[in-house]
Parts: C-alpha cells; structure tokens; sequence
C-alpha cells in the first residue's frame, strides 16, 4: 500500500514538473527599460553591434558628422545606447545621452497619439468635420489660380469639409506654405502664420484661426500634402480636454511614460542642455554653427506661448525611446496604459487607401508596405519619421524593436546616414 501511495505522488510530482516545463516561459517585463544584459539575450549580437559603434565614432572623426547620439531597444531591452561628439564644438562641450535635441516633426507623433487618447474616450469621430469644434473652418475654399502677386486668386468651394481623419493623414490639402514656397506662400506671410515655431507672443488657438482664412491647396482627402495639421490637432486637443496643449501632453504622456526631460520650451535649468545646430553645405564642407539664431534658440527664448504640435518639442533620445516603447507595447509603458492595444492597431495602418504594397500613410506615421521590406531591412508593418533638425526613429513591431538616431543639424549635408545606421543595426539580429 505505502509503494503504491509512492508511486501515486511520485506521479503527480512528474505530472507538475511536466507542466511547468511546458508552461510559456515568462517574459521580462516591458514596462521599464532593461538595462545592463548581454545583446544577446534578446537575440543581438554584440560582435556585430560594435560595427555600430565603430561607425558612429568613423563619422565623428572624419568630420562627417559634429554630434550624435543613438539607440537601439530591443524586446525592451536597450542594447545600444551611445553618445558622440560635442554638444557644442566651438566650446569643445562632449555630447552627452542626456542631451536635448529639438525633435521637430517628430513631435507629430506624440500628438497623434494624443488626439487619440481623446477618441477612445469618445470625444469626436474620425470622419467627423473639424468644423464642429473650429467653426472658422466651414466651407473650406480651394485654390484655383493665385496671381504673380500671391494674393489674388481664384478658389472653389472644397466638395467636403475637413475630418480628424484628414488632420492625422495629411489629406486635408493644408500645406507648410510659410517653409517651401507653396502658391499660399504669401498669403500666410502677410497673416503672421509661425512657420514650425514662434517665440512670438500667440497661440496655437490664434494660429490655426489664421490657417483657417488660407485657401486649401488641394480637396480634403484627395492625395496627401505635408503640412500644419498637428498643429490643428493641438488645438482640437485644447478644445476636447478643456487643457492648454503643454498641459495636456505633460499629464497624459509625458509623466506617465517617465518623458521627463520633453517639452516645448526648456525651463532654464535644463537650457544648458540644447545641442547646438551646425550647417554643412555640400560633401567638402566644413561643418560650422547654424547661423540662423530663431532655430538655435526658438525652444529657450521668447514669449513661450505657441505649442507647436507638428513641430516644438525638444527632448532627450531616451525620453522619445520610452514613447515608441509604448508603442510596441501595445499602448503602455511605465506602468501606464496610454492607449488600447486595437488604437494602436489602428493608428499603424496605412491609412491611403493604396493597398499594402508600397510606402503608406498611417494616423502618425508613414508605414513600410509589404514589397518594400525587400529595398531595406525594414520589415513590413514597420513605421517611422523624422525631424526637419534631423532625428529619426523607426519601429519595427515584427522585430519588437526601436531604433534611434539623433543629430541637430539644417542645411546640412547628409548621405543618407539614417539608412545606413538602421542597416548597420539589422545587421546584428541574429536570432
């Protein structure tokens, strides 16, 4: 009796081993940056990442580049993450992985999210008219003919009206007329239209008033031109949440997500912090400080009223790692749930109506089609932008990876350095 007891616990014992055995192993926590382990625990080769590195430091020496800071997170674990250069190079100050970069057009992808975050509580539609909630933007006009002068023109009645959808795709034929010379060039001129930025004393309520008098220069969803709309979302954002937009931003994302060093405008204990911008015109060219003084000082200076959703903030590479985290994660981060998973879904799909081959249009991001993951490394399903002062980030949800490159630089020669850091960092998956 007491050997058959044996076996029967004998039994149940193996029966438990077994099951734990066969149990998924439990993955590492994605809520906070893993730091400190081999690459290769998340199937990256550290032989193969110091080619990175070498790299980085080639450009820093052979005067491609004045600065740089990058990283790489993979399956949350941050298997690259480095500084190069000088912050400032006059000054001989080293860069630092805490540095602030001014992110530019990045900044759109923060406030897509945030208009999102307004959606999923039901505030507005994607296919609603903004005109609902900005009221100066009924019965949009289209441009027709603008005159030699660039204020007379002839404009049609648009055959629909702008939605959230448009805002978040880029179809709602507003353009960046004040930065490229569009036909609207100097109608936007002459209304005081910010360009990215200002450090003029007026608000984003009372910018987006003014793009609202500029005919559009193409029908609402009719193909896609890169322009203010996220500057239009940061003030629908203001309009839904009864929040100014820095507000908004600051308590839905930033704290949550742990962005503690993102901001339109530094407070002054940081300010030291800002990388400087350099020029460098052509393949010889000598890389020197960028001489236009808005750019090198817009996000320390001025009235600090304008809260540029398409293009003010400024933060460290570490900080906008943790907001494309929370994009692998499905919406959290930190302990967070900044979005549900099925928005997150939806915010990553192309969004152009032109299938899923080629280069698409996401709600924030431009997304890699299914035939051009054969052009790059990049897998299908990836999506990515970058800024005007030249940072990038690209995330790749099949690879559960992010991937970030930062310099400041305008008017600078760059071969395409971007491309070339991602396939040097695809080149160390090796699992």
């Amino acid at each position: 009796m007491k050997f058959r007891q044996f076996l029967s616990n004998y039994a149940l014992i193996a029966f438990m081993a077994l099951c734990f055995a066969c149990a998924p192993t439990q993955q590492p926590s994605r809520q906070s940056f893993i730091t400190g382990k081999p690459a290769e625990n998340v199937g990256v080769s550290t032989l193969r990442m110091e080619r990175v590195d070498s790299i980085c430091k080639l450009w820093i020496e052979n005067g491609t580049l004045p600065h740089a800071t990058a990283m790489v997170v993979r399956k949350g674990q941050v298997v690259f993450h480095e500084a190069y250069g000088w912050r400032d190079m006059d000054k001989q100050i080293p860069m630092q992985k805490d540095d602030i970069f001014r992110n530019a057009s990045q900044s759109k992808a923060i406030t897509s999210v945030a208009l999102m975050t307004l959606y999923e509580q039901g505030k507005f539609g994607l296919d609603d008219p903004i005109s609902t909630y900005i009221p100066e933007f009924k019965n949009p006009q289209v441009l027709d003919k603008m005159e030699a002068d660039g204020r007379t023109y002839t404009s049609h009645p648009a055959r629909r009206e702008i939605t959230f959808r448009d805002l978040l795709t880029h179809r709602s034929g507003i353009s960046y007329a004040t930065l490229w010379g569009h036909p609207t060039y100097t109608l936007c001129k002459d209304l005081n239209i910010p360009n990215i930025t200002s450090t003029d004393s007026i608000t984003i309520g009372e910018a987006v008033k003014l793009y609202a008098k500029v005919p559009l220069e193409a029908e609402p969803g009719e193909r896609w031109i890169y322009g203010w709309n996220l500057d239009i979302a940061g003030y629908l954002i203001e309009i839904l949440s009864g929040m100014s937009f820095d507000d908004y931003l600051r308590t839905t994302i930033f704290e949550p997500l742990g962005m503690k060093d993102t901001y339109f405008f530094l407070p002054d204990e940081k300010s030291d912090r800002l990388v400087t911008i350099y020029n460098k015109r052509g393949p010889k060219g000598k890389i020197v400080r960028c001489d236009n003084e808005f750019y090198q000082t817009y996000p320390i200076s001025g009235a600090k009223t304008y809260f540029s959703g398409g293009g003010g903030l400024c933060g460290t590479i570490e900080d906008y790692a943790k907001f494309c985290q929370m994009m692998l994660n499905g919406g959290s981060f930190n302990g967070h749930q900044i979005l549900g998973r099925k928005s997150v879904e939806l915010m990553t799909k192309n969004q152009m109506g032109t299938g899923d081959d080629g280069w698409g249009w996401s709600l924030g991001f431009e997304v890699v089609g299914k035939n051009k993951e054969y052009e790059t490394l990049a897998s299908a399903g990836s999506y990515f932008w970058s800024g005007m002062f030249k940072t990038f980030y690209h995330i790749d949800p099949k690879e559960d990876m992010a991937i970030l490159f930062y310099f400041n630089a305008l008017d600078f020669y760059d071969p395409g350095l971007f491309e070339k850091f991602k396939l040097m960092v695809y080149q160390t998956i090796v699992d």
